[in-house]
Formats: C-alpha cells, structure tokens, sequence
C-alpha cells in the first residue's frame, strides 16, 4: 500500500517523530517534503516564495500524506506554513494537501486505524466509523475553505484529528461533543496509529 514510498520518506521521519523534540519535528517535516543538502537552498527559495514548481517535483502519496498530516498534528497551535497553525495543515493534509481532494485517500492507516476501533467495544462510544457521509470545512490557500467529505463506514480521521486537538488543548477545535474521560482512548488510538505506521512501512523496506 506504501507504494514506492522509501524508508527515507516514511520510516525515517517516522522514527525521528518518536524521539520527540522541536528540533526532530522540524527534522521530519524537511525529510517527508523531500529537504536534503542537495536541495535545501530550493527548498526554503520555495517555501518563502509561492508558485515555484517545488510540490509538483517532490508530490507525495496517499501515505507521506497521512504522515505529513500527523507531523503538523504534533507541531499543535504553533504557526507553520502558510501562516496556519499545524492543526489546520494537518487537516490540509489529510486529503493531499494542493491535489485538492474530496475525500481521504485509501491508505493502510485508515484501514488499520477502522480495524483497530471495530475490534474493541471500548471504543465505539467515540463515532469514528460514521454510518453516513459528514463533510468538513478545511483550509484551501490564500485564506480561503473548501469542503471535503467522509464517507460512511470509513474511519473519520477528520473526528479523531479534532479528537486529538481537543485531548491537548487546541484554541480553535471545533470538537463540540468532547468529553474529559475520552482522553485516555485518544492516547490508545495515538499509539495504535504510530504501530500502523512502524508495523507497515518496516515490513515495506525490509522485506
């Protein structure tokens, strides 16, 4: 499912996101656009100035997005790129970032991440996996929103991304049914999703 997606732009940010300091964040955001020491002077020409063919040459699939999106998740109300904080580019990201899609892309996180909820009862009090399509507000660029949807019966990484900000105190969540004692089931899920990750995309390199 990761494609042809390498341990450079999976595993390692990945593993530099576990060890967990401002320095590595920034790290792994470099490493999963495609930032080394060939191409770093490109890389923030580009970030500074909009338009530049930057994205097209280093375009990510459904998987460095769902990657990408959880580097920005973690970065939380710090303002990042774009001037948005890394809650709202997480959710930019989560459906391609500039491909402009409609829905999440079939990715093996989201088919894992439904598994795990679906196979513990303990968790179905958190809506999830909606019975019917629910559509969000996301940023689009240039300040301006957009629409995307969830269908039903797929897992909402919409609801669980608001989920997490809730969890940690994000200033703009729009999460209105949050409840304090689900605090502990967000970390669970938080944990399930590293594995996802670390499970899969090791067993893609090394195989």
């Amino acid at each position: 499912m990761f494609g042809e997606a390498s341990m450079t732009h999976i595993l390692a940010p990945l593993l530099i996101l576990i060890h967990g300091d401002s320095c590595c964040l920034d790290k792994a955001h470099e490493l999963i656009l495609g930032v080394n020491r060939t191409n770093i002077d490109e890389a923030e020409y580009a970030a500074m100035n909009p338009g530049t063919s930057w994205s097209e040459d280093h375009s990510l699939n459904s998987d460095q997005d769902m990657l990408h999106a959880l580097i920005h998740r973690i970065e939380g109300d710090k303002i990042g790129e774009g001037g948005y904080t890394g809650y709202e580019n997480a959710k930019y990201w989560l459906v391609g970032g500039g491909k402009m899609l409609e829905f999440v892309e079939e990715n093996i996180v989201q088919d894992k991440m439904k598994e795990y909820v679906l196979k513990r009862k303990h968790l179905c009090h958190l809506d999830l996996i909606p019975s019917e399509k629910r559509t969000y507000s996301i940023i689009a660029g240039g300040g301006k929103k957009r629409d995307v949807v969830v269908n039903g019966g797929n897992f909402d990484f919409f609801r669980y991304h608001l989920m997490c900000e809730a969890r940690y105190g994000g200033h703009n969540n729009d999460m209105r049914d949050w409840k304090d004692d689900w605090s502990s089931s967000v970390d669970e899920l938080q944990m399930a999703e590293i594995d996802v990750l670390l499970k899969y995309c090791m067993k893609q390199d090394f195989d």
